[in-house]
């Protein structure tokens, strides 16, 4: 396939059509209702996704930390156990890096006969779920990005399955810019959660037991981090991840 015609293939039109959709979102999480919205008539009817920090204990052993999850499901979801399958679980992830795969179906990871899975699947196919995909992004450093799509039929194919990755990773784009590059430290959220608090710099110096300039420190070091222009921003940026 020569350049002209890729531009023009399905998979690209149908990514371009979605990158105007994400471009007229008024923050990340409102691409994300958008992207959802849009992709609902393709079968599609929920979105999960989580963007953390990867880490790796003197074991070796990986685990999330910090970051923020974000839900979109129809309002019959609600009390319903396929709710808690939105969040794609650390192992399927990491057997998809460990395989250097950046899209994959449920399925490869959770197989259907396998026993183990039983309830997953039980709990999805009674939300009329046939199948899902998962769509991976890293980012800077330790950051991991993590698309879950749950699909009501299983019959796409790989052109339609690279049509989502394409798409997904659009979202996935948008929503990593809201989790810092490095981790904040505990003193660095402690300082912005007491500012949330209404507390002045005085007041944490003094609950803290250290100087007003070491409360400068801490919060400046967080709002460069969260990529905030204002002690506010910061403090909206840390309540969007979860992390107040």
């Amino acid at each position: 396939m020569h350049m002209g015609q890729y531009l023009s293939s399905p998979v690209v039109e149908r990514a371009k059509a979605l990158a105007d959709v994400l471009e007229r979102a008024r923050d990340p999480f409102d691409a994300a209702i958008r992207f959802q919205s849009t992709l609902a008539p393709f079968g599609i009817p929920a979105l999960g996704a989580q963007v953390y920090h990867l880490r790796a204990d003197a074991a070796g052993a990986e685990s999330r930390e910090g970051g923020f999850t974000l839900n979109i499901a129809p309002q019959g979801w609600k009390g319903h156990a396929a709710l808690e399958f939105l969040s794609l679980e650390p192992g399927p992830v990491l057997q998809a890096l460990d395989d250097q795969r950046t899209c994959f179906r449920y399925s490869d990871y959770c197989p259907r006969e396998a026993d183990e899975f039983g309830a997953t699947w039980e709990a999805l196919g009674s939300a009329g779920i046939s199948e899902g995909v998962g769509v991976l992004a890293k980012g800077p450093g330790t950051m991991m990005a993590v698309l879950s799509l749950p699909v009501t039929h299983d019959a796409f194919n790989g052109l339609e399955l690279a049509s989502i990755q394409l798409c997904g990773l659009l979202l996935l784009e948008l929503l990593k810019r809201q989790l810092p590059d490095v981790p904040l430290t505990p003193r660095e959220r402690d300082c912005l959660a007491r500012l949330a608090e209404g507390r002045s710099d005085e007041e944490i110096a003094r609950h803290y037991r250290v100087s007003e300039t070491a409360v400068r420190f801490h919060v400046d070091n967080a709002r460069r981090k969260l990529r905030a222009a204002t002690r506010q921003n910061a403090i909206e940026r840390l309540i969007a991840q979860g992390g107040l």
